[in-house]
């Protein structure tokens, strides 16, 4: 992990299972490569789960460092970024713990944490 937290409440302890548990089940290749990185992306077939490492990469960058650069979600079509990067089985919404999450806007699709950070679509 790119980060030691102090503990500060329930959203932190989830915050620290959650990324015990992609670090222990995810393919070496699926870890981002060490650095400061502001875009990161992943070219590969079908199954790689390149949904679900953008959303790991992505969730733990916007609830380490919540006023680093503005955040969203690219897809081909605005139903794609709804029903599959955030609503789909590898999407935000499912890989992001609850006690993580403030809100979850559908209509405008943003995801808001519980530390202020905004990811849109």
């Amino acid at each position: 992990m790119t980060a030691l937290l102090a503990l500060r409440d329930a959203s932190d302890e989830a915050y620290l299972a959650w990324q015990a548990r992609w670090y222990e089940t995810a393919r070496p290749e699926q870890i981002p490569p060490d650095g400061d990185w502001t875009e990161y992306g992943v070219l590969a077939g079908r199954g790689y789960g390149k949904t679900r490492v953008g959303a790991e990469w992505l969730g733990r960058e916007a609830y380490e460092d919540p006023r680093s650069l503005p955040r969203a979600v690219i897809a081909p079509t605005q139903a794609d970024v709804r029903f599959t990067c955030f609503e789909g089985e590898s999407g935000l919404c499912s890989v992001v713990p609850p006690e993580c999450v403030r809100h979850y806007n559908r209509t405008d699709i943003v995801m808001t944490l519980t530390n202020g950070a905004a990811i849109r679509g």
